[in-house]
């Protein structure tokens, strides 16, 4: 695993590179913001929500760096769309319209997280035997019931339950070796 520096300085060298020319912000200004972001990092980061550090960690990083350019953006310029918004690194707040009420937005740490565990159940389910692959494509990507899985699959649904069950037991697993916790829900 790289060192925190390392990673810092790599994030930094990417985030500089992506940024308009005349750039606003330098490549030190960069790697000090990762360096808080590192800090910020290992302060608020709870282990419970299943995320490694160090995955936690690089997006807090890059995170701030984007921070420190948009900070950094000449006041009164203000994206038009999405587009924009991100090729000028600001916070999609500042452009879209605000959340509606009773609708509760989601933290950017909430995302990350949600997008990192997405990304490891993904690979982890292309690992699976083949027939608990489809077991689990079929209920969650094809949204069927376990009696039209059973249908489909020429076994009972008390036999597509416990195929069921076998697959996330192996996916919990699975996902556990990879350091993942918190899977109450799998």
């Amino acid at each position: 695993m790289p060192s925190p520096e390392y990673t810092i300085r790599v994030l930094a060298l990417k985030v500089f590179g992506m940024i308009p020319k005349p750039a606003m912000v330098d490549l030190a200004d960069l790697q000090q913001a990762g360096n808080l972001g590192l800090l910020q990092a290992t302060q608020s980061y709870n282990p419970s929500i299943g995320v490694p550090l160090a995955v936690y960690a690089k997006h807090r990083i890059r995170g701030e760096m984007l921070e420190a350019v948009h900070r950094a953006r000449p006041l009164g310029t203000r994206p038009r769309n999405a587009l924009q918004a991100k090729a000028s690194f600001v916070a999609v707040e500042e452009w879209r319209e605000p959340v509606p009420a009773g609708r509760q937005a989601q933290v950017p740490e909430e995302l990350i997280v949600r997008a990192e565990r997405r990304k490891l159940v993904s690979g982890e389910v292309g690992r699976m035997p083949s027939r608990y692959r489809v077991i689990v494509h079929l209920r969650y990507g094809g949204d069927m019931t376990l009696s039209q899985i059973g249908a489909k699959l020429r076994v009972r649904e008390s036999r597509a339950s416990q195929l069921h069950q076998s697959a996330l037991s192996f996916l919990r697993r699975a996902l556990q070796r990879k350091g993942v916790t918190g899977l109450h829900r799998l």
